[in-house]
C-alpha cells in the first residue's frame, strides 16, 4: 500500500507534528509553543514555562487573613483562592472591581466582589493557599502557592506593611516585590508581555 504523499514531505510533516504537539500541550495545561499558557504554576512538580517563582503575599492582622498580590491587579481580574486543610478544601472566587494590590478575605472591601463565596469563610489557619489570577482582556494567568501554617504568630513579629511571600523570599513589602517583579520572581498579576 502506498503511503500518503503529505507524510513524505519533511516540512509538512513538521508542521503537522507541531500542531499536534500544541494541541496536546494545551489540553494538559502546559505552555503552548506560541507563548500562550492557560495556567502556570510555580509549585507544580511538572513542566512550567517560567524560570522564576510566582508569589503571593499573606499576613494576619487581628486574626484576619490579608492577601497581597505584590503588584496591583487591574480592574476585572478574577482571583481564585483555594485552601487545602487536612485533605479537605474550600475556595473563594473574587473579582476586582477596581485596581488593587491587597484585600482582607475575612472582610472583603467594597472594590472586591465575591463570587460564590462560601459561608462561613474557610478556616485558613493551617491551610495551604493556592491562588490563580486571570483576566479576559490582559495577558496573564499565573498561579502561586503559600503555606499559611504559623502565619498568625509570624505576622506579629513583622511590621504591618510586610507580607510573607513564601519560604524562598520571606517577608517583604509590596514595594520590594515590585522592584524584583520580572527579575527573580513574578506576581500572580504580572503581565506576560
Amino acid at each position: 500500500m502506498k503511503h500518503c504523499d503529505m507524510f513524505r514531505r519533511p516540512m509538512l510533516k513538521a508542521t503537522i507534528l507541531t500542531i499536534l504537539l500544541a494541541i496536546v500541550m494545551g489540553l494538559s495545561g502546559c505552555a503552548l509553543p506560541f507563548g500562550l499558557a492557560p495556567s502556570r504554576s510555580a509549585s507544580s512538580p511538572t513542566y512550567t514555562p517560567v524560570r522564576v517563582p510566582i508569589v503571593i503575599g499573606v499576613r494576619v492582622d487581628d486574626d484576619q487573613l490579608i492577601v497581597s498580590t505584590g503588584r496591583p491587579c487591574p480592574m476585572g481580574t478574577t482571583i481564585n483562592l483555594f485552601f487545602d486543610v487536612n485533605k479537605s478544601s474550600a475556595r473563594i472566587n473574587i473579582k476586582m472591581l477596581a485596581k488593587a494590590d491587597q484585600f482582607n478575605i475575612d472582610d472583603l472591601p467594597h472594590f472586591i466582589a465575591a463570587m460564590d463565596q462560601p459561608s462561613p469563610t474557610p478556616d485558613w489557619h493551617d491551610a495551604i493557599m493556592h491562588a490563580y489570577a486571570y483576566s479576559a482582556d490582559r495577558l496573564f494567568g499565573w498561579s502561586a502557592r503559600t503555606d499559611l501554617t504559623g502565619l498568625v504568630d509570624a505576622s506579629a513579629q513583622h511590621p504591618a506593611d510586610q507580607f510573607f511571600f513564601g519560604d524562598e523570599f520571606g517577608w517583604m513589602t509590596p514595594t520590594q516585590v515590585t522592584a524584583r517583579d520580572g527579575v527573580d520572581l513574578l506576581t500572580i498579576c504580572t503581565p506576560t508581555s
